[in-house]
Parts: structure tokens; sequence; C-alpha cells
């Protein structure tokens, strides 16, 4: 029943730990769950270090990288760590296997950049992110059947962006770049690159589905699905209004569907991204709204609409306690 209740989301490991063992006994020590964190962490860190000095040039921007060689440095690293975190998610014990699923997640992001540069000279014209995306959701669906916490379902919704991405590329809705120019793009402008904004619709819409599919016991554990997609999907509705005005109305939108699941669902995580979402709209309705924006605007913006929130929580908190009086 323990377990049920912690796979559903309905208590928290800690929660589950404490109520101990079948025959009563407490929880192990988490020793063996820090030092897994740990080596992971600093495994995928030493690999990373041993690639650069194999693949990077010391004149990166116009020598180019030895992907070929690189990439199999990195290939031996992120099968080395899938190998441990296997075994550790094998493991019956909550603290051992959590370690593993980070250790995973390790092996993932290894694997992900091992492709990319074994593949790195792949030129299949629009297809090319395609081809490499196959690679990268198989190792990230592995990952998560294998365990499912939340850094695997960090490495699912990894490769589910990266599968939208390749499909947005093969319908022509976006460019494709390898990752080595998007390197060098960053490197040369100092910013991050701009994107379409029919791709950030799609990619809206993919963290409101995120969150749908949660629901729908689709993908566990239940409040990390919640706070990946609707984070996500906020995000994407937040950078079209930086492209455009109108865009407040897909935000607000999002921010509604959030609410009102959170509400409907029982979910504080959803509630509080949601409340994010409100204060966020607000300051979008200021920056249209308001021609000269002052301290004393901002105080009714904000003031106003505070004011009657907490009045109905008052009002909803006394209705209750007489109810309660009336029953007994």
């Amino acid at each position: 029943m323990t377990a049920r209740l912690l796979k559903n989301g309905f208590i928290s490991f800690e929660q589950a730990e404490l109520a101990g063992k079948p025959d009563g006994t407490p929880s192990p020590p988490r020793l063996a769950e820090i030092l897994g964190y740990f080596g992971s962490v600093a495994l995928f860190v030493a690999t990373i270090a041993l690639m650069i000095e194999v693949a990077i040039s010391d004149d990166f921007l116009f020598g180019g990288i030895d992907n070929i060689p690189g990439g199999f440095v990195v290939l031996v690293g992120a099968v080395l760590l899938f190998a441990i975190g296997y075994r550790l998610t094998g493991h019956d014990e909550g603290a051992t296997k959590r370690s593993g699923g980070l250790t995973l997640a390790a092996g993932f992001g290894l694997w992900a950049i091992a492709t990319n540069l074994l593949l790195l000279e792949l030129d299949a014209a629009d297809f090319t992110p395609l081809l490499i995306v196959v690679p990268i959701a198989a190792a990230a669906w592995w990952t998560y059947q294998r365990h499912q916490s939340v850094p695997t379902q960090l490495v699912l919704f990894f490769a589910a962006v990266q599968i939208l991405n390749a499909a947005l590329v093969l319908i022509q809705v976006s460019e494709w770049v390898s990752p080595q120019d998007q390197v060098i793009r960053i490197a040369v402008s100092g910013g991050a690159p701009e994107f379409e904004w029919l791709a950030l619709v799609f990619g809206a819409a993919l963290g409101v589905a995120w969150v749908w599919f949660t629901n729908e016991a689709r993908l566990r554990p239940r409040n990390t699905g919640f706070a990946i997609g609707a984070l996500y999907a906020g995000f994407q509705g937040l950078g079209l209004f930086q492209t455009d005005d109108g865009w407040i109305i897909l935000f607000a939108a999002i921010t509604g569907f959030v609410v009102y699941s959170g509400i409907t669902w029982r979910s504080s995580v959803l509630l509080g991204i949601g409340t994010a979402g409100l204060i966020i709209f607000v300051v979008m309705l200021i920056s249209i709204l308001v021609d000269e924006v002052t301290a004393v605007s901002v105080a009714l913006w904000f003031g106003i609409p505070g004011l009657a929130a907490v009045g109905y929580s008052l009002f909803g908190m006394q209705q209750l306690e007489t109810d309660a009086v009336t029953e007994e």
C-alpha cells in the first residue's frame, strides 16, 4: 500500500520511509544515496573533461572538433554509468534506487552528447535531426522504464522536446542547426538563437499535454510531471508574449488551465505554478495598459485583486467554520 501511495504521488518518499518496512524496521541510512549522487555527477564531469581534452582543438571556432574520438570517449562513460545505474535501480531499498535514477540520467546525458558527436557530420537534409534523435529517444524511453523518478522523467521530457524539434524541422517549420554551429553562434553573438513563433506554440502544447498525461497516470512521479509540463508551457507562452502583446491571450489560457487543473485534480504544485502565472499575467497587463508605470499604479494593480482574493479566502474559511458548528 505504501509503495502504491508513493508511486501515485500521494505521499513523499520521506513519508514512505518513516512508515518503515512491513516488519517495522526503520529505513536504511542515506550514505549510499549521497555517495551515488556524488559518484554519478563526478563521473559525468570526468568524462566531459576527457572529451574536451581529446576532441576540442585550441582553435575551436575555426578548427572544429575531432568528433569521432571525442564521441567514443563519451560513449564509454555513458555505457559505464548506464551499467552502474541499472545495477542500483535493481535494488529494493528506496535510497539506493533513487541514486540509481540520477546515475541513469547522467548516463543518458553522456549518451546524448556521444550521439551528437558521432553523428555530427551526418547530412540527410531535413531528416538529419530525426535520425539523430532516434537513438536518443530510445535511450530515454529505456531509462524511464527502468526507473520512474524525477531525473528519468526529466530525461524523457528532454527526449520529447528533441522529437518535437526534429518533427518541426521535417515539416519545415524550423531550420536545423547543428550543436557545433549553435555553440559558435552563441560564442559570436553572445546570446541564444531566436525561435520561430510556431515552434513556441507547439512547445506550449507539449507542456499542456505533459500535464494531461500525468493526470491520466501515464507519467510518474505525479508532482514532477505537473511541474515540468506547467512550467514548460508557461515559459513558451512567456516567450511568445515577448514577440507580440497579443500572445497574452495564450498565456492567460495556459495559466487558466494550470489553475483549473490544480483545483480539479487537487494538486498544490499546479496551484503554486498557477499563482506565479497569475502574478506574471498582471505584470503583462501593466506593461500593455499603463503608459507610465509608477509605484502607485503597481500598488493598485496588485492591491485591489489581492484584497479581493484574500477576502474571498476569509469568507470561505468563515463558511467552513459555520458549517462545522452547524453539523455539531
